[in-house]
């Protein structure tokens, strides 16, 4: 696609509720094929990206992931549970304008209880085998994501998008 057949507008498209299922179901694979995403956060109204492993967790679209207990990206969760996440695929890193995905993901982050912990450190460490002494330790901590809107923006500017109820 050469930049004068760039869409100017984009093509939005507001999923109805039977194409729902099917979107999450994208999502889920979509989110399966990548390893790390960009989790954006806010502390004292300056907001910051991070590279973040991450795993699926059960829920209709939730993440966990695993931070330093004591690091600004912590203490920006705790404080300021929003957060918007991007996955993107290879296509889109290179700029790939007729193949390119990425996902943007809004949610509301919370850290887990010690009840909960130990299960959602499991589900960490399936998909992040090597990451198993940094999401055990102490001195992380574990966040779960409970996302509620999603934009996926494929083929420069085909927007797909879906609000989940809170």
């Amino acid at each position: 696609m050469s930049f004068h057949q760039l869409p100017l507008e984009p093509q939005k498209t507001v999923l109805a509720r039977e194409d729902k299922e099917s979107f999450l179901h994208w999502v889920h694979a979509f989110l399966a094929a990548r390893q790390t995403l960009i989790l954006a956060t806010c502390w004292q109204a300056v907001p910051a990206c991070n590279l973040m492993s991450f795993a699926p967790a059960p829920g209709v679209c939730s993440l966990v992931i695993v931070s330093p207990a004591d690091s600004r990206k912590s203490r920006a969760l705790r404080h300021n549970p929003n957060v918007s996440l991007l996955a993107l695929d290879d296509k889109a890193y290179s700029q790939d304008l007729d193949q390119g995905t990425a996902l943007t993901m809004n949610g509301r982050a919370r850290e887990v209880a010690a009840g909960e912990r130990q299960g959602l450190e499991q589900v960490f460490t399936a998909r992040n085998p090597s990451l198993e002494p940094f999401a055990r330790s102490p001195q992380s901590a574990v966040f779960c994501i409970r996302v509620h809107h999603l934009v996926a923006v494929t083929n420069f500017q085909k927007l797909t998008e879906l609000h989940l109820e809170e």
